[in-house]
């Protein structure tokens, strides 16, 4: 009998927006001087707090016979190694005067359109988790430049609510070397005779959730001048 198990848990985005960090990585679009999705804790009414935390993304607006819409879209997230992203997140939106709605919609990268994905018409009155298998929605989101857009109708409910966005790979995937680049260190002034002076920096870039990948050596090769410059 052979058993394997995830050993780690591969993110491409987690998601809370607590920090001001964490809420770079969404963009409100179209802009607007003061219709826009914000942080907030909890709803304009209710819910009365966040799913977790301190903060949720909350797209409100209460203008009586008008309704607003706007995208809160995700950075393009590399999806090109994936085989079974799951997308989940919680969700409420709670009916005041009118109901608000939401669209969860995808992009296959930057040249591609939004599709939708699963809308919400109806009210959610308590945190309510959703779950998708990107995957099964279609292949062709497993590429790079891969967006999710969560598209808020404001129609003078207490606001579509988000909290938690979580993008994990479910699937085993053996670790492996996707990429590598260096980079010089630039420095303004050496002394001389400095030693221990950094000099190239390396990055590896490591995907995958099983198993180990162990870096067991490095070496450089000078293309021109004297080694005798270094130890």
């Amino acid at each position: 009998i052979s058993i394997s198990s995830q050993t780690d848990t591969l993110l491409y985005i987690n998601s809370s927006f607590e920090t001001p960090a964490d809420q770079a990585k969404w963009t409100s679009t179209p802009p607007h001087i003061s219709i826009n999705w914000d942080y907030y804790h909890g709803g304009h009414n209710w819910p009365i707090s966040p799913k977790s935390g301190e903060l949720n993304a909350r797209f409100y607006r209460s203008d009586y016979g008008k309704s607003y819409y706007r995208n809160l879209i995700s950075i393009p997230i590399d999806l090109s190694s994936a085989q079974k992203p799951q997308l989940s997140f919680w969700h409420a939106q709670d009916a005041n005067f009118n109901q608000d709605e939401l669209y969860l919609l995808f992009k296959a990268g930057d040249e591609a359109p939004w599709d939708t994905i699963a809308y919400w018409p109806d009210e959610v009155e308590a945190w309510t988790e959703r779950v998708v298998n990107v995957h099964e929605e279609g292949t062709k989101y497993l590429c790079e430049g891969f967006q999710i857009g969560f598209l808020g109708y404001a129609n003078s409910g207490n606001g579509v609510c988000i909290d938690s966005v979580l993008l994990k790979e479910t699937a085993t995937i053996s670790k492996f070397v996707k990429s590598y680049n260096y980079q010089d260190v630039k420095h303004q002034l050496v002394a001389s005779k400095t030693e221990q002076l950094p000099l190239i920096r390396l990055r590896i870039e490591i995907m995958g959730n099983d198993g180990n990948s162990t870096l067991n050596n490095v070496s450089f090769r000078l293309n021109s001048g004297s080694e005798d410059y270094f130890k």
